[in-house]
Parts: C-alpha cells; sequence; structure tokens
C-alpha cells in the first residue's frame, strides 16, 4: 500500500488528538478528588438563643499586657466566660478556665 505524506500527517494528527484528549479525561478524576481547605460552617443560633453582646469599657489608667489582671483597669471591664469551642469539639465548653474582658 502506497500512502502519501498527506495521509501519514492525518494519521499523526488524528494519534496526536486522541493522545491529548485521553490525557485530558485521565486528569479530570485526579482532579476531583482533590480537596481544598475550606473554612469550617459558621455557627448559627436559633431563635431562641439571645444574641451574645459585651460592652466594652473605657481604659482608666496604665494596662500592661503581661497576663495579670492586677490594674485598676481590669476590675471595671465586663468578665466574658459563657464560651464555647469551635475546634476541635465544636459547641462544648472550653477545656481549660477561659475569661475575657474588653477595655
Amino acid at each position: 500500500m502506497n500512502r502519501t505524506f498527506r495521509h501519514h500527517a492525518a494519521d499523526v494528527r488524528h494519534a496526536f488528538l486522541l493522545a491529548s484528549v485521553l490525557a485530558a479525561s485521565a486528569a479530570l478524576p485526579a482532579s476531583a478528588q482533590t480537596t481544598s481547605p475550606t473554612a469550617p460552617p459558621p455557627v448559627l443560633a436559633s431563635q431562641n438563643d439571645p444574641r451574645p453582646s459585651v460592652r466594652a469599657v473605657p481604659r482608666a489608667g496604665a494596662v500592661s499586657i503581661d497576663g495579670r489582671l492586677d490594674e485598676s483597669a481590669w476590675s471595671a471591664a465586663e468578665v466574658i466566660s459563657d464560651l464555647h469551642q469551635q475546634q476541635p469539639d465544636e459547641g462544648k465548653p472550653p477545656t481549660e478556665r477561659t475569661e475575657l474582658r474588653i477595655l
């Protein structure tokens, strides 16, 4: 069988096209299996839960950020201790005593 250059070139193009389609389709399932990191879903309060709020008080005097609450300014701040975990146990109380105060 005497094939011309055109026939051979057409066969090469078809083979290249087939290989490209197969390579692209082989990559699709792999990309579908990879997971991208996503933020955890927001915690939604029910209709019966009051929306938490806190009142910041003006700072009176100097405050050192040293982990101790011995300055007088901290005693005027409202204590927030009704906290709940998001991770690792969503909705459960903290495993350690935790309080917040906002000046």
